[in-house]
């Protein structure tokens, strides 16, 4: 490992640990960051192999999981499965990505959709196809549910 690869590494767990933390979390910042490792491992996804236009995103993005599996909402498997509780307690598992799944569009595109937009659809369709749901189950999703299912989403599309 190069000097900036390791400088880059520290500095990923280093702006992880530097936020501040409400104290009653369910599990420990350093059994999460564990619990984030094994989907990154799975995916090999990790922050030092992002170019610097994505990776102020991803750390965002992947200090919000680290969070959510702090809370108990999220749970990281090493075969790339993920379990998020919702806010009324259902557990919704996403099997591990597929190029099926990752391709899922349903259709979807409107003509004059902004990429933005278009890109939220195929989250949504790629997540509804992960779990099993479908699209619409991910449409209903709001506040925390939605966010911490997109964010998964987003890193999932860095795949």
């Amino acid at each position: 490992m190069s000097e900036n690869e390791k400088t880059s590494q520290a500095s990923v767990k280093d702006s992880f640990r530097t936020r501040s933390r409400p104290d009653k979390f369910k599990v420990s910042f350093e059994t999460a960051d564990q619990e984030f490792a094994k989907f990154q491992h799975h995916y090999e996804l990790y922050a030092e192999e992002i170019d610097g236009n994505e990776l102020a995103a991803f750390l965002k993005v992947a200090d919000k999981l680290i969070v959510a599996v702090q809370k108990g909402v999220l749970v990281f498997k090493e075969d790339g499965t993920v379990v998020q509780t919702l806010q009324n307690k259902v557990k919704v598992t996403y099997k591990p990505l597929t190029g099926m799944a990752k391709v899922q569009d349903h259709g979807l595109a409107k003509q004059g959709d902004s990429p933005e937009v278009s890109r939220v659809r195929r989250m949504h369709a790629m997540m509804g196809a992960l779990s099993g749901l479908g699209y619409d189950a991910m449409q209903e999703l709001e506040g925390v549910d939605l966010a911490v299912m997109e964010c998964l989403a987003f890193l999932l599309l860095m795949v």
